[in-house]
């Protein structure tokens, strides 16, 4: 039984007619690449390196919040329901603590 593939997902057959295994040659020649790197003889000083620290916590913490509140607002809105306390709205515009109107002119 021969498998269905989308056009850009197709794999490559090779001339002998097996798939081209790509993910053992990418694998391959990654690990290549980190055993054969050479030590970087550069100096980051402590301004540059807390700098870098700081930047990640605040990306890891503003994900976190984000997730957080995502997961947090709509448990609010079903447990004030369940309350039976109404949800915020904004004021009408008939306040009491609106500005007067103005008196027509000639007044």
């Amino acid at each position: 039984m021969s498998r269905i593939y989308p056009s850009w997902r197709r794999p490559r057959r090779r001339p002998d007619g097996l798939v081209a295994a790509t993910w053992p040659r990418l694998a391959l020649g990654a690990a290549l690449c980190v055993a054969l790197v050479q030590p970087a003889a550069a100096y980051v000083g402590p301004g540059a390196g807390l700098g870098a620290i700081g930047a990640f916590i605040g990306l890891v913490a503003t994900v976190l919040l984000t997730v957080g509140l995502l997961i947090v607002w709509p448990v609010r809105r079903l447990l004030r329901r369940a309350r039976g306390k109404p949800a915020a709205q904004a004021p009408a515009s008939d306040d009491a603590s609106a500005d007067p109107p103005d008196p027509p002119p000639g007044q």
